[in-house]
């Protein structure tokens, strides 16, 4: 698995977002796994998968990347395992 970080310039929506910064869990295929959106504050507010199909979080039945692989040859991670788990485990 690798973890990464977009901020909000690195990626392009559609529509207007909050997102600050998306943290993501990415397979040796480039399919993403978990994805951990923040907003300016620092404040969670996009989970995927949502734990509990709680619609806690707006998206939170849909990834951002759904279909999306992400070319991770060479690359390395942003954040530790460690770092991106500690932050999915405070989801709420």
């Amino acid at each position: 698995m690798r973890y990464l970080i977009f901020d909000r310039f690195s990626i392009t929506f559609k529509r207007p977002t909050q997102f600050d910064k998306i943290f993501v869990e990415v397979d040796e295929s480039g399919a993403i796994m978990r994805e951990i959106g923040l907003d300016n504050n620092g404040d969670i507010i996009h989970a995927y998968p949502d734990r509990d199909l709680s619609v806690k979080f707006k998206d939170g039945k849909y990834g951002l990347f759904d279909v999306s692989l992400i070319q991770i040859n060479g690359s390395k991670d942003d954040i530790s395992k460690e770092q991106f788990e500690n932050i999915w485990n405070s989801i709420s």
